[in-house]
């Protein structure tokens, strides 16, 4: 697991299924690549590796990802 991806889970282990909540009501129902950085205090770069590796799982539409609200919920908690 790369650096980063360590960071993400102590970032998970920090946050705590309660604290979810911001997720669920800042933003819609799939998150861009932008948002999902901001969420996850990470680089854009890092959440496409993540999708091309699968490891966060989302759709690309067009040119455009967007990554819906439970898959990021399910990456935190793997």
């Amino acid at each position: 697991m790369a650096d980063s991806e360590v960071r993400i889970s102590k970032i998970a282990g920090m946050i705590g299924m309660e604290n979810y909540s911001d997720l669920y009501t800042n933003y819609g129902d799939y998150l861009t690549v932008e948002q999902v950085a901001t969420y996850l205090a990470v680089s854009e770069n890092l959440v496409y590796t993540l999708l091309k590796k699968r490891r966060l799982k989302g759709r690309k539409i067009g040119r455009a990802w967007r990554i819906p609200k439970a898959r990021i919920v399910e990456y935190l908690e793997t």
